[in-house]
């Protein structure tokens, strides 16, 4: 339990920021919140996932994931939200490799 509370620290910590750069302010609150949301969905499912489908399938999963979410919330259109899911996942998990 501690290992995935460490890992959902991160990845929101690094995520959110990710995002707060690349959001349009207008917009930034709302993008922080559907992040959140999003890594709240998809981080429990991507941590039991992921030693059977391997590091970087659970990745490509996610970011699916979190795009979809991103489009469902009505927050962007899917090009916009698959680059914030792509920057904010590449951000996090280059991070995590090179913490591991």
């Amino acid at each position: 339990m501690q290992l995935f509370l460490l890992a959902f620290a991160w990845t929101v910590s690094v995520e959110l920021l990710v995002l707060a750069l690349f959001a349009p302010r207008p917009y930034r609150r709302r993008i922080l919140f559907g992040g959140l949301a999003a890594n709240l969905i998809t981080h429990p499912i991507a941590f039991g996932v992921a030693p059977e489908l391997g590091f970087w399938p659970t990745e490509a999963l996610v970011v699916t994931a979190e795009t979809w979410i991103f489009v469902l919330a009505g927050l962007g259109v899917w090009p916009r939200a698959l680059v914030w899911s792509l920057l904010a996942n590449v951000a996090s998990a280059s991070g995590a490799l090179l913490l591991a």
